[in-house]
């Protein structure tokens, strides 16, 4: 093996060029070569030499040619310099700069209440994890970036940039000082940043990030079932006045028969109806009748003599159902309000008596009598609806039997008369049965088999229907006492709807389950809109992950769920069906006692939510977003403040940057856009990427793009309201779906743009100045801002690569009258183009101070509004793909029925 040179002091085992290797002359057992050029400096060295050392084994160095030898020479008398001054006696302590930084740093720090320290030591480490939990977006890397500069005394100061995703005031910091290390200076530069984090509220007291855990209130875990008080008993408090003797209400009730006449009778209550009631009753599949209960009046009255009377006509169908003796009657059924006529009423029309008896006095009209009963089978009663003749059949009229004629029915087993049947699916039998009436196929009856109540027969149809009347009547006495709750501040205006607000709390009526859902679907947008609004207006250094996971949480399922049950609305959801076979009538000691067992339910998440939903419908279908704001502040009591008052008094605007001079691709904009802005900085923030790191002092447009979501939601939403055209829940989901996912958002962004004509003075080549006119497309994604070259390589070929394609899904929206859900799927990769369209609603609504007017000129302007208006009127499908066609047609089907049933009830 041929040797070079080796070093004296044994630092260098061998050295050998590679000619030598070139020979194949074998090399000592080693773990370090080292491999030596030109670029070889003494930091390198040693440290390879120094890991030789520990691992004791050998150093070898292999020279590309022998004229490297000088450089190894000079490297190695370089470290020997440096080994001789650090071995020197005499340098026992470290410079005076370098020993005060070392010592400073360990001073440096900040604790919080629970005793959570934060050092420079740990502060880069901390840092880092903060910023990888903000929201991972395409083409942004979320890592803080760290710069040094150096002065000409060797100091150096750090500066640490965030991401762009947080407000401008937590986006660049510096070392509080100039230090002699880098490290030290970036150490002391992450602190200074986590320090401003914590103070902003974006680090708890345990110096972690802030999460949802942190901000909401502790309390029962989310759950798919809630443990919430037993369903409010409506007569209840009637009940309770009646006992205390209080004041007593009449209504009137009239009872509209198509083609027959009225039935009038009287309800006394202790509690009075503040409005007038209409109740359809479904009779049968082709007959519907209307209950009209009036608001009530203060009476004085004998109760003894209603309470016999209301026991009279009420006896005349339920029978049996309570002991005779039984008359404290909650709610009070009379024909008259005088005593003395309601005296006469029960002395005459109380018993019964034989049909051939009442036959051969009088001619008795069939409305005059009341209902025929066997001698054998009393309950089970007949009803003449026609009386055509009745003829003795004996020799002698007053011994002989005598037989009736005419349309005679039996009393139908039917006592739930809120319910058309036309929206049952049923068999032939069962629609015979459903008529209130039905016809018993005899030709004659024999008088002297039956009985005949001297209570004329319209008695004993009112009390038929009594049950319908008076459950409903109690939904309305539930609404009422919600609305005083809800709706009784300073305030808020009077809730005139009591009939949306009966719907609200009857999750479980099938009679009005489509407007149910409908309301509900209106109170979900209505409450993410106001929530989202108050979030931002007053959370303004939270970035968007966090008001997107507060948002979500108050707005899910269990979220909605736990605020209806921790603001004590649980008791006022009727989640038990009117079952009218097995109504009883309400008494007054009776209702009392079992008013004393307190007893709770179980109710899923989904049921509580739908009603906090469709309360937020209803009170916006009422009066308007302010009634809305009051119901959702009722139930969501965590947020406190529900006014725009902060847009408008200069609160918001403060938390703004400096206003900036717009430039002139702002003016640009805005001529695009329609809209001029007050605050320039609201339109470059709503053209940020988040991967813009400290350039433009704002922030991205994240936050923004958090507000415009809901804005645009708004906006479809409140369109479809104002429509004419009946539709139901499901055709509304599928509507606002369409227009407002981001695919459709980002063909949006790319078919809105005008054409902009410049002039330009070009020399021709006979050396003349002349001027050329042309013009370029500006479209919005022209103004976005942003330092990733990948987006920006994306964007730059997005007109040449969807051209094409653009018109097929314009021609597919327009022409063929389809909604290309397959199409529009390219753009999905896309989202920075939604997000933009959705920011810019975000900041035209803040600048405008939350004028939903200009925001829907904007949607006008899109194009988004006047295509929802075509889906309308030309009955275009936009259910997704994933259902498949029979789900598509059982929900067209189930969504024209809505449709009609909403037209039906005037909701």
């Amino acid at each position: 093996m041929e040797t070079l040179e080796k070093f004296q002091d044994g630092l260098i085992d061998l050295i050998i060029t590679t000619d030598a290797l070139e020979e194949g002359i074998d090399i000592p057992a080693c773990n370090t070569v080292l491999n030596f050029n030109c670029s070889l400096n003494l930091k390198s060295f040693i440290q390879r030499r120094g890991r030789a050392r520990r691992q004791q084994s050998k150093f070898i160095i292999i020279l590309q040619n022998e004229e490297d030898l000088n450089d190894v020479k000079s490297v190695q008398l370089r470290e020997s310099e440096l080994l001789r001054r650090l071995q020197d006696e005499e340098r026992t302590v470290l410079p005076d700069d370098l020993k005060n930084d070392e010592q400073l740093t360990g001073s440096l720090a900040f604790s919080t209440s629970t005793g959570a320290q934060m050092t420079m030591g740990n502060a880069i480490s901390h840092l880092y994890r903060f910023c990888s939990e903000l929201p991972a977006q395409p083409c942004v890397s979320n890592s803080p970036v760290f710069s040094c500069e150096t002065d000409e005394c060797g100091q150096v100061q750090a500066i640490v940039r965030l991401p762009s995703n947080l407000d401008p005031s937590l986006h660049t910091f510096e070392s509080h000082k100039k230090w002699t290390r880098k490290r030290w200076a970036k150490e002391d530069a992450a602190l200074q940043a986590y320090k401003a984090l914590y103070h902003a509220g974006l680090v708890n007291e345990y110096l972690l990030p802030l999460r949802l855990s942190d901000i909401l209130e502790k309390g029962p875990v989310p759950r798919s079932h809630y443990l919430i008080p037993e369903q409010l008993d409506p007569w209840h408090d009637a009940a309770l006045l009646w006992s205390l003797g209080r004041e007593l209400f009449c209504h009137e009730l009239r009872i509209v028969r198509p083609q027959k006449e009225d039935i009038k009778l009287f309800m006394i209550l202790s509690v009075p109806l503040r409005i007038e009631v209409c109740i359809p009753l479904f009779v049968d599949s082709d007959t519907e009748y209307t209950a009209v209960v009036s608001s009530g009046r203060a009476i004085t009255t004998d109760i003894s003599i209603c309470q016999h009377v209301t026991h009279l006509i009420l006896q005349s169908v339920y029978g049996g159902h309570e002991a005779q003796t039984n008359i404290d009657y909650v709610h009070i059924l009379v024909p008259d309000r005088d005593n003395v006529a309601m005296s006469e009423f029960l002395e005459s029309h109380s018993g019964r008596t034989s049909l051939a008896a009442c036959l051969q006095k009088r001619r008795a009209l069939p409305g005059s009598l009341g209902l025929l009963r066997h001698v054998t089978e009393a309950c089970r009663p007949l009803f003449i609806e026609d009386l055509e003749e009745h003829v003795c059949r004996g020799p002698h009229s007053d011994a002989g039997s005598l037989a009736i004629r005419g349309k005679i029915h039996r009393l139908t087993r039917r006592r739930n008369f809120l319910h058309n049947p036309k929206t049952v699916t049923a068999t032939r039998t069962e629609k015979h049965k459903s008529t209130i009436l039905v016809e018993q196929e005899l030709d004659e009856l024999a008088a002297e088999d039956y009985l005949v109540d001297r209570l004329p027969s319209v008695y004993a149809e009112a009390a038929l229907l009594a049950p319908s009347i008076i459950h409903r009547i109690g939904v309305y006495l539930i609404a009422e006492k919600l609305k005083q709750e809800i709706f009784s501040g300073p305030q808020a205006a009077p809730f005139e709807r009591m009939d949306l607000l009966s719907i609200a709390i009857s999750p479980a009526d099938t009679v009005h389950r489509s407007e149910f859902r409908s309301m509900a679907f209106i109170g979900d947008v209505i409450a993410k809109f106001l929530i989202t609004r108050q979030l931002f207006l007053h959370h303004t250094l939270w970035h968007e992950g966090l008001l997107t996971g507060m948002k979500d949480s108050i707005v899910s399922d269990a979220g909605l769920a736990a605020a209806v049950c921790h603001s004590g609305f649980g008791h006022y959801l009727l989640t038990t069906r009117f079952n009218g076979k097995r109504w009883r009538p309400a008494f007054v000691l009776k209702t009392l006692s079992k008013s004393t067992q307190a007893r709770q339910r179980h109710v899923g998440a989904a049921t509580v939510a739908d009603m906090a939903k469709a309360l937020v419908g209803a009170a916006f279908l009422d009066n308007g977003l302010d009634q809305a704001i009051i119901c959702v502040a009722a139930m969501i009591p965590k947020i406190k403040i529900w006014t725009t008052i902060s847009l408008h008094d200069g609160t918001y605007s403060k938390s703004r940057p400096p206003k900036t001079l717009g430039a002139t691709t702002i003016a640009d904009l805005e001529d695009l856009l329609g809209y001029t802005f007050s605050d320039k900085s609201l339109a470059i923030e709503s053209m940020t990427h988040p991967s813009c790191v400290g350039l433009y002092g704002t922030t991205s447009y994240r936050r923004l793009s958090f507000l415009g979501v809901a804005v645009i939601d708004m906006l479809v939403v409140t369109y479809l309201h104002r429509h004419d055209r009946l539709m139901g829940s499901k055709r509304l989901h599928s509507l606002k779906s369409a227009v407002t996912n981001n695919m459709f958002l980002a063909f949006v962004c790319l078919t809105f743009y005008r054409e902009k004509e410049h002039d330009t003075i070009e020399v021709d080549s006979k050396g003349i100045p002349g001027v050329i006119r042309s013009s370029h497309r500006v479209a919005v994604y022209n103004f976005i801002r942003s330092q990733s070259e990948t987006l920006s390589g994306k964007l730059s070929g997005l007109t040449q690569n969807f051209t094409s394609h653009l018109h097929i899904i314009k021609g597919d929206l327009w022409e063929k009258r389809i909604y290309p859900w397959a199409r529009l799927s390219v753009f999905r990769d896309i989202k920075v183009l939604s997000d933009i369209v959705q920011s810019v609603f975000g900041a035209i609504y803040v600048d405008s101070s939350a004028s939903l007017q200009e925001c829907e000129a904007l949607a006008e302007k899109l194009g988004i509004l006047p295509l929802l208006e075509h889906f309308i009127s030309h009955d275009v499908v936009t259910d997704h793909p994933k259902d498949p066609p029979a789900t598509q047609a059982q929900n067209s089907r189930q969504d024209r029925q809505e449709g009609k049933a909403a037209h039906a009830n005037k909701i």
